[in-house]
């Protein structure tokens, strides 16, 4: 009797290996896959092949299947009904299923009276015996492998809680205009001129940024992240920006350096390559109700985009746009932009979400002077957003913002980024001490086709300044574009945008009016996927009344290549 249960034992186990296929050669795709079947490990009993959906009659292992089933009722299927004949088969499941094999005919030999085992049934064992012999050595062999191979990525890997991936981008970079460029100067003091560009001396520049994100998770039941990104910046420029986009509201190419305040610099760009990194996000996201409905953030690098005022078409700054004006709105975001912040993203219900983000960029000082430090003191920023999502292919975001902004010191912005400036010497603007900022915004995505994602915001500000004379100022901001995607090629993107960076467009008890003109950017990417993990993105970028005055056009044109790993 033992020997029988033996040769039928093995009989079961040649059988399974031969159903189940052979094990594929030992690589990661075959570690990832292994790693991935939790969700196919729960198996059901079948009484008949024909319940195995996925079994074809003329398959080569249909009769060692059919045999197994009805004559020892020892072969499990998936809760989907299907055998995954194809798949190459683990040491866990081969355990398993000569296990359920051994039970069955355990079982069938308890009850049995006559026996189970013929002589026909030991010469089968036998001729398989030999048959295979070749082949279970080799899954044996190729098993052990894995086995190793899967122990050698534990001990090499980064780390267990930590994943690295990075991005790397090289750009060229050239334009040029008619004439000189002169952008309108907020500096009271020196009569509210400023030094004139010529902008059709631009050199052609070369340059890049690099990205390392480190992104860990700790904590499972809260599905908490903890972000930090080191990114290399350009001392100076390193681009056009320096010379053509000083004189222009369409914010920064994202590559480039900071751009001479008001048009005036002091110093030439940098142009060797030389390149500064730092930390530019470090935060921390987490469901403190172990929840998806709600999600808290809180850090000393915080971008607002991070949390809110994120369009699905505008939010990727190195495959798609390459200017701020197209990231992030300047009436809404462009203020405490990247500082501490804390907030949170409240999924009310299933069409309505509300987030929050109080933000203050002086929060690492304690120094009072010039307009506070702390977390309440000096430059600080609470961005809101109520949004409406009755599909996943169309979103509504209802936002508000209110930003308190000192004024002493060096030059500081009225509003976001390229806006308005008021002067060094705060004695110089009629002693104006601080700036008080409400803005009104509307952001929507709609995804009309497959091929065809819209896009569109619009924003409206008020500033208030105290101290002093006082005064009032007025302005708005507008972008609506479309996204193509797959367009000529799977993978590749194409996109366009038109719309008007910050407009002053009143004031009132400043001694200088309204911008004479409205500056307008148009922009136009074509992103390539050549192979995975690198992309060639061409982009030009066409600004028209440039500073909001009367400048020649300025056009840019941009080449990206970016690296992903």
């Amino acid at each position: 009797m033992k020997k029988t249960l033996f040769s039928l034992s093995l009989a079961a186990t040649v059988l399974l290996a031969k159903a189940g296929s052979a094990v594929a050669a030992p690589d990661i795709s075959v570690v990832n896959m292994i790693g991935e079947r939790t969700s196919e490990n729960a198996v059901s009993q079948v009484s008949s092949v024909s319940e195995l959906e996925d079994v074809d009659p003329n398959v080569w292992a249909f009769q060692a299947l059919k045999s197994l089933v009805e004559r020892y009722a020892c072969i499990e299927g998936y809760p989907s009904k299907k055998y995954l004949g194809n798949r190459p088969l683990s040491r866990y499941e081969f355990a398993a299923g000569l296990n359920a094999c051994l039970d069955k005919i355990g079982e069938q030999l308890a009850a049995a009276t006559d026996p189970l085992a013929t002589k026909d049934d030991l010469a089968a064992v036998q001729r398989l015996q030999e048959e295979f012999k070749t082949e279970l050595a080799t899954l044996r062999g190729r098993t052990d492998a894995l086995e190793a191979k899967v122990k050698e990525l534990e001990a090499q890997q980064f780390s267990t809680t930590t994943k690295l991936n990075a991005t790397a981008v090289f750009d060229i970079n050239g334009g040029g205009g008619s004439g000189n460029i002169t952008p309108i100067a907020r500096n009271v003091g020196n009569g509210g001129s400023a030094a004139s560009i010529s902008a059709g001396a631009a050199n052609t520049t070369f340059g890049g940024r690099i990205r390392l994100n480190f992104d860990a998770k700790l904590n499972k039941d809260t599905n908490d992240l903890l972000k930090i990104r080191v990114a290399t910046f350009p001392s100076l420029g390193q681009d056009t920006s320096a010379t053509l986009g000083a004189g222009t509201r369409s914010g920064q190419l994202f590559f480039g350096g900071q751009a001479p305040q008001g048009g005036v610099t002091g110093a030439p760009p940098v142009t060797n390559g030389n390149q500064a990194a730092q930390f530019d996000k470090v935060w921390y996201a987490f469901n403190p109700f172990k929840t998806a409905n709600f999600r808290v953030w809180v850090g000393p690098r915080v971008q607002v985009i991070d949390v809110l005022d994120k369009n699905p078409y505008l939010i990727n700054d190195e495959t798609r746009f390459s200017t701020t004006f197209n990231l992030f709105n300047p009436l809404i975001s462009g203020y405490a932009h990247l500082n501490s912040a804390a907030g949170f993203d409240w999924k009310i219900g299933e069409q309505v979400s509300f987030r929050t983000l109080y933000s203050a960029a002086n929060a690492g000082s304690s120094n009072s002077a010039n307009g506070g430090g702390g977390i309440t003191g000096g430059l600080t920023q609470i961005a809101n957003e109520l949004e409406y999502r009755p599909t996943k292919e169309f979103g509504l975001k209802l936002q508000y913002t209110h930003a308190s902004i000192p004024l002493f010191g060096a030059s500081r912005r009225v509003f976001g980024p390229s806006a308005v400036f008021i002067g060094s010497n705060p004695l110089t603007t009629g002693g104006q001490t601080s700036s008080s900022v409400d803005a009104f915004g509307l952001n929507t995505d709609w995804a009309i086709t497959e091929s065809v994602k819209f896009f569109g915001r619009v924003a409206f500000a008020s500033s208030q300044l105290s101290g002093g004379t006082g005064g009032n100022l007025n302005a708005n901001t507008w972008l609506v574009g479309f996204e193509l995607p797959d367009l000529f090629a799977k993978g590749n993107t194409a996109g366009i945008s038109y719309g008007q960076p910050t407009k002053i467009t009143s004031t009132s008890g400043l001694p200088f009016g309204a911008d004479p003109s409205s500056e307008n950017a148009l922009e136009l990417y074509y992103s390539i996927k050549l192979t995975k993990g690198f992309t060639l993105t061409p982009d030009i970028q066409v600004i028209s009344n440039p500073g909001n005055t009367s400048n020649p056009t300025l056009t840019i044109g941009t080449l990206r290549a970016v690296y992903t790993f």
